[in-house]
């Protein structure tokens, strides 16, 4: 008896961790298994007292179980049926959610209605539907075993090799600070008037006359911001990745673990500098527990807000007005972008010295701010328009922020500014699992590979800076000067990979873009 009861209540529980498997198992190569562990928590409660409630309801527990599942398959399904019908609309007032949050209601108190007064024991449905639940949770989680078997994680041999430093010289009181800030997809100069027809020479006019470098056509190593980060932030470019792991290996992972447990700060915290993180909703920056100091907005994570948007809850707190960290996740990433130019701004008064890494989504879409940083809303904030409005103002904020922390440091600090891809070029956007990098035209590679880089070091007249400097050797130069070392700068080489399907399969694209 106590058996099949326990059958009675199993649908709902799968159907209702269906959606989260579902979608672990569509980003399974950039996704850890742990990140969805307390979404599959949750969703195990609350089926659980829902199940209680309806229990209650019902006087049956078949019912209560079969009506449970019918609800989860409509909150669960909305916002994929939503996507697949976005461009319905009756008119230009009335588009998807206003046809489907009534059926969807409809079909809810259709089923509680008809389940409630039905005479049927329900024993053949149940069966039938645990069949089905079932398989697909079965599927999903076979999708991702064998994605993981093929595909084992494993770190970089030499990724996380220590390099020989110097013995320190000079008391830790004289160290300067040094801020690494990454504005995600800030074009460079060059891109921006050719392909946005928009005039950044004001804003690099004035990095030049507060004493930054400023690399003329500046240059990514790579295109994407794992790899960016992963490579700047360990001093070396990721080609021995295709050697250790795989043209074929397709996980990010390793990229993820460099990010997160980089050469640069363990060399910086071995000379007695404080880590302070602040990151974006992106994973593999979103929190760093190597960090001593650790600013952030609470917020969905970016599989919180994808698996958030799927579901029934979105429109109606969408339709009322509500924002919050669980309803409203673009609301919250425009205010962790001010929030973290507020904390930038008290940061010179913290003990120093401080290494402090700073990863902006922005101007990176969604292009939440106008030009004066008024919020746009979401369904408002596409475009390339949209681009250059916000990247205007994220120029004022710079300008704020740079001054601050010159006027405020003790120590005359160490500023980059340093952006870790471009734009996405208008067929890469549109596609980019088919993109294939190595038909790109030279115009897209432009785009995607230049960048903003801009550096600021106190009292070094006779700095190691030249034209073609790529952010690879951004930190071998600064511990150069500053700790005496002696690491050689690497070739300042471009790479894109054949297919984001394949992130260790490296294509240099040097030469195309140095002409």
């Amino acid at each position: 008896m106590k058996v099949r009861r326990i059958f009675d209540y199993l649908h709902p529980y799968l159907f209702g961790l269906y959606p989260v498997l579902f979608l672990a198992a569509y980003n399974k190569k950039q996704l850890e298994i742990s990140y969805i562990t307390p979404y599959i928590l949750i969703i195990i409660a609350a089926v659980t007292v829902l199940l209680v409630i309806l229990r209650f309801l019902f006087k049956n527990r078949r019912k209560a179980a079969v009506f449970l599942s019918l609800f989860i398959g409509v909150f669960f399904s909305y916002g994929h049926i939503r996507f697949l019908t976005k461009d319905v609309r009756i008119s230009e007032a009335i588009g998807p959610d206003h046809l489907l949050v009534p059926l969807a209601f409809f079909i809810i108190i259709w089923g509680f209605i008809y389940i409630k007064r039905t005479r049927r024991k329900l024993e053949k449905i149940t069966q039938f539907l645990n069949i089905v639940s079932v398989f697909l949770v079965a599927y999903s989680i076979g999708d991702i075993g064998l994605y993981k078997s093929r595909n084992p994680y494993r770190a970089s041999k030499t990724g996380m090799a220590t390099f020989d430093t110097a013995s320190q010289t000079s008391s830790v009181d004289n160290y300067p600070d040094i801020y690494y800030i990454v504005p995600d997809r800030y074009s460079s100069e060059q891109t921006l008037r050719d392909i946005y027809q928009y005039d950044n020479s004001e804003f690099i006019k004035f990095l030049r006359s507060k004493g930054f470098y400023v690399v003329d056509n500046a240059r990514s190593n790579y295109h994407k911001t794992a790899m960016s980060l992963a490579s700047s932030l360990n001093m070396r470019h990721l080609l021995y990745l295709e050697d250790e792991l795989g043209k074929k290996y397709e996980d990010w992972y390793p990229l993820y673990d460099m990010i997160e447990n980089s050469e640069v700060v363990r060399y910086l915290k071995s000379k007695g500098y404080l880590y302070i993180h602040m990151g974006t909703w992106w994973k593999p920056t979103s929190k760093n527990p190597y960090a001593d100091i650790d600013y952030s907005i609470t917020s969905l994570s970016e599989f919180g807000s994808l698996f958030f948007g799927t579901t029934l809850l979105y429109p109606l707190c969408d339709k009322m007005g509500i924002s919050s960290v669980f309803t409203d996740p673009w609301k919250i990433h425009y205010q962790r972008v001010l929030f973290k130019f507020e904390q930038l701004a008290k940061i010179p008064s913290l003990k120093s010295p401080k290494f402090v890494f700073v990863h902006f989504n922005f101007p990176h879409p969604p292009y939440l701010f106008d030009k004066d940083g008024n919020y746009v809303p979401l369904k408002e904030a596409r475009g390339r328009d949209r681009y250059t409005d916000q990247l205007t103002f994220a120029n004022k904020k710079f300008i704020e922020l740079i001054g601050s922390l010159i006027k405020a440091s003790p120590t005359p600090p160490i500023i980059i500014i340093q952006s870790d891809e471009g734009p996405f070029p208008v067929r890469y956007a549109a596609d980019e699992l088919k993109f294939k990098w190595k038909e790109a035209a030279e115009e897209e590679l432009n785009e995607k590979f230049g960048i903003l880089n801009a550096i600021y070091l106190p009292g070094n007249e006779e700095h190691q800076w030249y034209p073609s400097v790529t952010p690879v050797n951004t930190f071998r130069i600064i511990f150069n000067r500053y700790f005496n070392e002696n690491f050689e700068l690497l070739p300042d080489k471009s790479f894109a990979v054949s297919s984001d399907e394949h992130p260790y399969d490296f294509i240099d694209v040097t030469n195309i873009l140095v002409k």
